[in-house]
């Protein structure tokens, strides 16, 4: 199960396995696919982090969030000396993902 994977191995483990599970799939059809192509995919499906406990950042326990905003906001509380965020990472299906895009 992906979602387990991400929980227990973490974020570059699950890229890894989706990129072997997809390419596995292609490749008995015949296709080739460069990994970047699906990684591009698979990076976005990994976007979002779920915040855990929101330390001293604007954030709310609970409150889904781009994780690159995150980073941002740790990286200004910690020059503060503020106590950072801390979060664990949401894999979204792809249609989700898509779809929660704020680019088009």
């Amino acid at each position: 199960n992906p979602h387990d994977i991400l929980r227990l191995l973490g974020v570059q483990e699950l890229a890894a396995y989706l990129v072997k599970e997809i390419q596995d799939v292609y490749r008995v059809q015949g296709v080739k696919i460069n990994d970047k192509h699906i990684e591009v995919i698979i990076r976005q499906m990994l976007r979002k982090v779920d915040i855990i406990d929101p330390g001293e950042t604007p954030f709310i326990k609970g409150e889904q969030i781009e994780r690159t905003r995150g980073l941002e906001e740790n990286d200004r509380a910690e020059a503060e000396g503020r106590v950072k965020a801390v979060w664990q990472p949401i894999l979204l299906g792809i249609t989700k993902a898509s779809l929660a895009t704020e680019s088009f």
